[in-house]
């Protein structure tokens, strides 16, 4: 709870020294947990090191987050389809186009059986699919799944999650600079920022 909270803030650094200093304690308390929670909370840590840049402990408990999850939830299971994607940031992350596009292809698959049960998940997975394909130039692909994921956080504004929702919007305006559609990448970055803001702080690293 402590790490997640201080993840909102921005407080990177501070994460990162906790995880530092209290690698053991971080085992130990895992340890005690229910088997079938474990995964989980590997999942949320995996996601937290990713983005202060801790890419191989990232790697570590993303990978553990996978097993886990599969042999407790299933291979069809929200809880896989999350670690997943967050697989497939870290891999778009390191420039691994090839592994980000395996699994997150995987958890795109899962949400489209699971739509209605793991609708919040969904588009996410989608707005990352369309980053990679943004990085790696495949614009057609990365128009597609970027459009969609946006319609889906749209239809669904009340209920998703908001930080993801600017994300998601942030990437759609990188699309659009790159397509030299200036006044539409303005007009989506406004909003990204806006609702970033307004659900992170304007000094927080992601906004």
């Amino acid at each position: 709870i402590l790490i997640e909270n201080l993840q909102i803030k921005g407080e990177y650094k501070l994460i990162q020294n906790i995880c530092n200093n209290n690698k053991k304690f971080i085992e130990l308390t895992f340890f005690e947990l229910e088997n079938n929670k474990i995964g989980i909370l590997y999942n949320k840590l995996g996601e937290i090191l990713c983005e202060i840049g801790n890419y191989s402990l990232s790697t570590k408990y993303l990978n553990k987050s996978l097993l886990l999850n599969e042999k407790n939830f299933g291979i069809f299971s929200e809880e896989t389809s999350m670690t997943l994607t967050n697989l497939g940031i870290l891999y778009s992350t390191l420039g691994d186009y090839k592994q980000a596009f395996n699994v997150l292809k995987r958890s795109d698959k899962i949400n489209s059986k699971i739509y209605f049960i793991n609708f919040k998940e969904f588009p996410k997975t989608l707005a990352y699919l369309g980053h990679t394909y943004n990085l790696i130039r495949k614009y057609e692909n990365a128009k597609y799944h970027l459009t969609k994921s946006i319609e889906i956080y749209r239809k669904n504004i009340k209920n998703i999650n908001q930080i993801e929702f600017g994300i998601c919007l942030t990437y759609f305006a990188f699309f659009n600079k790159i397509m030299a559609d200036y006044k539409n990448a303005e007009k989506l970055y406004i909003e990204a920022i806006e609702i970033l803001e307004k659900n992170l702080s304007k000094t927080h690293p992601i906004t």
